[in-house]
């Protein structure tokens, strides 16, 4: 075959191989098509970058035609780095936009910019969503929504104003909730614009508290410290506060001379002593006074505080069991004092139950003020786990459950766990696992007390006697803590509870045995030794509640308008509350005193 013949077939053989070439074929018909079925079916052979590049060029011309928001993000999420994926990214945020500007709410915005954050109408939005918000936050009436517009757009055109209004809000809400509200604020609005008024207000309530509780005299130094209009006010209503006081002790010449030092109630005091004076009822109801005194049966208040510190412990539980029944608000703070630092744990138990009948005579509101500059106080010195105790008990006396909760828990760390600091999170837990846990770590950390306590010979036997006395109520406690966990706690721990328990109950044999033996050993060391369970106070304390319950009935059985006063002291006042109840019941709609009403 001559060369002419064979380049002739050479050229006849390109033809037919250029004829059936998949890539020429697919580009003839130049369809998104047929790219897509050229590049599924020839995937890495020559032209298929070519016809990605021409399939994209298509699919982005049919989403400009759809122009939809779908399409465009189709179009990204099958050509994220095709030269049209800038475009296609601008035209979606502007469809994005678009639509978030004709919704114009808060949560469209917020989409907008969860989907672009960095897109070119990105300020754009945040200028209308910060708008919107601002809005709604001044159309709501809390102080939260306020709180919460300052804290998104912090550096906002709008800061002043809401500020602003978020303090005016904060203490106006801080208002209605009383001594704990007001507390609050001054607490957490250091900068705050309220914080005089809110001074004043406390200063006042803390007054009128105080005038609650009898001692006038603080009452009134407290009131010199509020300013304006309200000193004023405050001042009218403890005068009134002291006619009731006044009048509680039925002395028309008392009354006279309150007339004198006190024109804001003169004329009502003149008119109740002149009263006084013509109710041939005024002897009879006279003499049942004494017999509603607290104070006449028990031990003077000075005794007790300083029985606190007498060398048998149980003098002192009994002390501290006997101020609480008398309601001697005085002794709080030495109470408190021998509540976290005393080396017996029963009395350390008697002194808080005793500063719980203080706070339950005063209310949680006046204990609320105390426990603020107690609490300050404390705070600063706070370093090791007895302050922190004492910060704890005052928190729950007032009111505070969950911060006590939370300092009770810090007194368990070191080198040993506080057993009052169990004992109490054994009443404020929930009855969970959690209690049982707490349940757990008394009966154990008792077990190594009563051991160190054993150990060289122990205790001299009195004192042993007092220690055990403690630890076994202590242990006493831990397992009828378990013993009263929900089933569903049980059955939710099936291995733990079951050995809490058990260590629990070895526990509690051990240290009543122990008990037992120290009793015994007193008993024969000290001639007229006095038991643990025996008690010097509780029923001479009874004796005292049953005769001021038959006085406060032979008051109010009297028939006499005079009656009012002694027994709105009793139902304000009185340290048991089954003689402030008789006596508000006797009362009825009278047993608010006239300071407290219409406030």
């Amino acid at each position: 075959m001559n060369l002419r013949l064979l380049l002739a077939a050479a050229l006849a053989c390109t033809l037919a191989a250029c004829a059936s070439d998949p890539f020429d074929a697919a580009r003839k018909k130049d369809t998104a098509e047929a790219y897509q079925q050229f590049l599924r079916e020839h995937p890495n052979e020559p032209g298929d970058e070519a016809a990605r590049e021409r399939l994209a060029q298509l699919r982005f011309k049919e989403a400009r035609q759809a122009h939809t928001a779908l399409a465009y993000k189709r179009f990204l999420e099958d050509f994220p780095a095709s030269e049209h994926a800038d475009d296609a990214e601008k035209l979606l945020e502007g469809l994005r936009f678009g639509a978030a500007e004709q919704a114009n709410t808060i949560s469209a915005y917020e989409e907008f910019l969860r989907e672009q954050p960095d897109g070119a109408h990105a300020t754009q939005a945040r200028t209308a969503l910060e708008a919107l918000c601002w809005t709604a936050a001044q159309k709501a009436p809390d102080a939260a929504s306020m709180k919460a517009f300052l804290a998104r757009f912090p550096g906002s055109s709008h800061k002043a104003e809401a500020t602003r209004v978020f303090d005016d809000r904060a203490f106006a809400e801080a208002k209605t909730e009383g001594n704990a509200g007001v507390l609050g604020y001054l607490d957490h609005a250091s900068d705050g614009a309220h914080r005089e008024e809110a001074r004043a207000l406390l200063y006042g309530q803390q007054a009128e508290a105080v005038a609650a509780g009898g001692d006038l005299a603080e009452a009134y130094q407290l009131a010199a410290r509020v300013h304006g209009p309200a000193r004023a006010a405050l001042l009218d209503r403890l005068a009134h506060q002291e006619l009731i006081e006044v009048a509680a002790n039925l002395d028309p010449t008392s009354l006279a001379a309150l007339a004198q030092r006190q024109p804001q109630v003169a004329a009502q005091a003149l008119a109740l002593a002149r009263e006084m004076k013509r109710d041939p009822k005024l002897p009879t109801l006279r003499a049942q006074l004494p017999h509603l005194d607290p104070a006449a049966f028990g031990r003077p208040a000075d005794e007790l505080v300083h029985a606190l510190e007498a060398p048998d412990p149980r003098d002192r539980w009994e002390a501290a069991e006997e101020l609480g029944e008398l309601g001697a608000m005085a002794a709080y703070d030495k109470l408190l004092d021998v509540a976290a630092d005393s080396a017996f744990e029963e009395v350390r138990v008697r002194a808080f139950l005793a500063l719980q009948k203080l706070a339950a005579r005063t209310g949680q509101q006046a204990m609320a003020v105390h426990a603020r500059e107690r609490l300050e106080k404390l705070r600063k010195m706070a370093s090791g786990p007895r302050m922190f105790l004492k910060i704890a008990l005052v928190e729950e006396l007032a009111g505070m459950k969950n911060p006590a909760r939370a300092d009770y828990r810090k007194c368990l760390r070191g080198d040993g766990e506080d057993q009052l600091a169990l004992r109490r999170l054994l009443e404020l837990e929930p009855p969970g696992f959690e209690r049982a846990v707490f349940a757990r770590r008394l009966a154990t950390t008792l077990e190594q007390l009563s051991k160190d306590h054993a150990r060289d010979g122990g205790d001299p036997p009195l004192l042993a006697a007092r220690w055990y006395c403690g630890a076994l109520h202590d242990a006493t406690a831990a397992q009828g803590a378990l013993d009263a966990l929900p089933p569903q706690v049980v059955a939710n721990a099936p291995e733990d509870i079951p050995s809490f328990r058990e260590r629990a109950r070895t526990v509690l044999a051990e240290i009543k045995a122990r008990f037992d033996d120290a009793e015994d050993s007193a008993r024969v060391e000290k001639p007229g030794f006095t038991g643990c369970e025996q008690d010097g106070v509780r029923a001479r304390m009874q004796e005292g509640v049953s005769a001021r319950l038959v006085a406060v009935s032979a008051i109010a059985a009297a028939g006499s308008k005079l009656s009012r006063y002694p027994l709105q002291r009793a139902a304000l006042r009185d340290p048991s509350p089954e003689v402030r109840a008789a006596a508000a019941k006797a009362l009825g709609n009278e047993a608010v005193p006239v300071a407290q009403k219409g406030r």
